[in-house]
């Protein structure tokens, strides 16, 4: 399965179960800098919610918890 039908299998997959998708990107052994952090929160005419989170550094010891408080943070584009 080439990466456009595993990406279309997983946004379908996303839609049937009304859940947000979303990626976390961090770099291990650098310390975390939350204020150096950034996430897009966008929602897409078909109801596809996404959230992208780069952080800056290692997510090591950053809770569950934490990161629902960073995210929140950002506003949510609506792209319809």
């Amino acid at each position: 399965m080439n990466f456009k039908a595993r990406l279309k299998a997983l946004e379908q997959r996303r839609q049937a179960s009304n859940q947000r998708f979303r990626i976390v990107a961090s770099t291990s052994g650098v310390p975390l800098n939350l204020a150096n952090s950034t996430c897009k929160r966008t929602l897409v005419a078909n109801g596809l919610f996404t959230e992208i989170v780069d952080l800056d550094g290692s997510d090591q010891g950053l809770t569950d918890e934490d990161l629902e408080e960073f995210v929140a943070r950002f506003p949510v584009e609506d792209s319809r």
